[in-house]
């Protein structure tokens, strides 16, 4: 079952973000859109340094029928990516706070 959790902020698209600073949030995608890609076979992130923008196409995730790219649901410039996410694309991934 899908935990929402509330330290963060859920966004139409099915992502969260997470206040680090400042100037830093965390995104990603919640734990229900997780399991309605079902096996996850790749995935395509943006690049450190990249510019990402809000309600535009910055990164796209491929499962056994599907094909969704993923939306961004806030601005910024990408200081760092989960490249876990790359390497093995149908784990689960969990935020490290979680209880």
């Amino acid at each position: 079952m899908a935990k929402i959790k509330d330290d963060l902020l859920y966004y139409k698209t099915y992502h969260w973000v997470k206040k680090e600073s400042d100037d830093i949030y965390t995104i990603g995608i919640t734990d229900y859109f997780q399991e309605y890609l079902g096996t996850i076979q790749y995935v395509e992130l943006p690049s450190v340094g990249e510019n990402i923008f809000q309600n535009q196409e910055y990164a796209s995730i491929v499962s056994e029928d599907k094909e969704k790219e993923l939306l961004a649901p806030l601005s910024g410039n990408v200081v760092e990516v989960n490249d876990e996410v790359s390497i093995t694309p149908n784990k689960k991934m969990e935020l490290e706070n979680e209880e």
